[in-house]
């Protein structure tokens, strides 16, 4: 009531047409930021009014990107998102012709927000948003964060914050989620024929990333699932009370039927092997990541190619000799792989051994490559030179 009555008591102190237009967006910003539970249940009614008002109003040019903004927050609101999006573009650019400053990095984080709310970053179409937020002040850290991790921060705050459907309107799910939740929920309980026979239904779909941020494959979706399960497991344990802790042993089991479809689902559909995400990891550098040897020998069988690389030049090899199991170091050595792939900054596989302290892939990368011993990286260091300054 409180607010209501200070935006009732603006509209009367104002005196020229755009200090109208300002009560407007005080009002449009109750509706459309508000918590979208007290929603009143005309409130899209409501909205497309004060909508129209401003559009009317000789004061709508000076606050045209804020209005923008509001409109396609309506649009958001009504499951368009296709039109919001647009109106999201038009708000951005009407920033710019009024220099509108950190609303325009408001407007880059809705922009983005949308654009992958069920779909992958392409970096060529959605680095121009990123910029804008960083310039707008709309990413606070001590660091700069890659564009990777702006995104999947973007793509939560669509889902978490920016999206508030109007009482009666629909609550939409994520696409990505829709498409792997009979999966999980086959994962979940354990039954392995019918997960068979739910991946022979559908391989033909499972050969294309996820609609989501990160561009997972299902593949992807369930190994990082499962590593993530087993990041915090110890934390979990800790924190069951004594009387439920002999429950861990279906944990235990559940863990491993999931590690076994995981393989399963490899073979069955080894087109996904090769399908990179938005970082360009491949389900064989998270696996070899971990030094898992059993899944790094199955999935090269069935066609993973070891030779891929991330967005920093990491092939599954850097990877396995990161993870410090020798077996693992062993399977893509043996397969064979290409030695001779660096990283963006020039790291050799035998200077990841080098500054890892991995005694036996170094060992065996002299052996079967020796001329790696004089490679450089971009600073001109030798894998022994940049140990000795360590």
């Amino acid at each position: 009531r409180a607010k209501t009555a200070a935006i009732q008591r603006l509209r009367e102190l104002a005196i020229t047409p755009e200090q109208t237009v300002q009560a407007i967006l005080f009002e449009l910003n109750a509706y459309l930021n508000g918590d979208h539970q007290q929603r009143p249940k005309d409130s899209g009614k409501r909205v497309q009014a004060l909508l129209e008002e401003a559009e009317a109003s000789d004061g709508y040019v000076l606050w045209k990107a804020a209005i923008l903004q509001y409109k396609a927050k309506h649009l958001l609101a009504c499951n368009d998102f296709d039109g919001a999006g647009k109106l999201f573009r038009e708000a951005l650019d009407a920033g710019l012709e009024r220099n509108c400053g950190p609303l325009r990095g408001e407007v880059a984080r809705d922009c983005l927000a949308v654009a992958v709310a069920n779909q992958r970053l392409v970096p060529e179409n959605h680095e121009k948003y990123y910029r804008e937020m960083l310039a707008g002040g709309m990413v606070e850290s001590s660091e700069i964060p890659s564009i990777e991790d702006t995104v999947r921060w973007a793509g939560d705050y669509f889902w978490n914050t920016l999206y508030k459907p109007y009482p009666g309107i629909e609550q939409l799910e994520p696409l990505a989620r829709e498409k792997v939740q009979e999966s999980i929920q086959l994962l979940m309980t354990g039954d392995q024929t019918a997960l068979l026979a739910w991946i022979q239904r559908n391989r033909s779909k499972l050969n294309a990333p996820l609609p989501s941020v990160t561009g997972d494959s299902l593949l992807m979706h369930w190994i990082k699932g499962h590593s993530n399960f087993l990041r915090r497991l110890p934390q979990l344990l800790h924190m069951t009370p004594n009387e439920l802790q002999g429950e861990w042993s279906r944990f235990e089991i559940m863990l491993k039927h999931w590690h076994q479809a995981i393989g399963m689902l490899a073979l069955k559909a080894p087109k996904q092997l090769n399908i990179a995400d938005f970082k360009k990891q491949t389900p064989l550098m998270l696996m070899a990541e971990v030094g898992d040897t059993e899944m790094v020998v199955l999935m090269l069988e069935a066609g993973a190619d070891p030779d891929m690389q991330d967005v920093q030049g990491m092939t599954a090899l850097h990877s396995a000799i990161k993870s410090g199991v020798n077996s693992c170091v062993d399977a893509l050595l043996d397969h064979p792989c290409e030695l001779d792939k660096t990283t963006f900054d020039g790291q050799s596989p035998l200077h990841t051994s080098a500054w890892t302290a991995n005694l036996y892939a170094t060992k065996r990368l002299l052996q079967l490559a020796p001329e790696l011993a004089w490679k450089r990286t971009l600073r001109a260091m030798t894998p022994l030179e940049q140990i000795e300054i360590l």
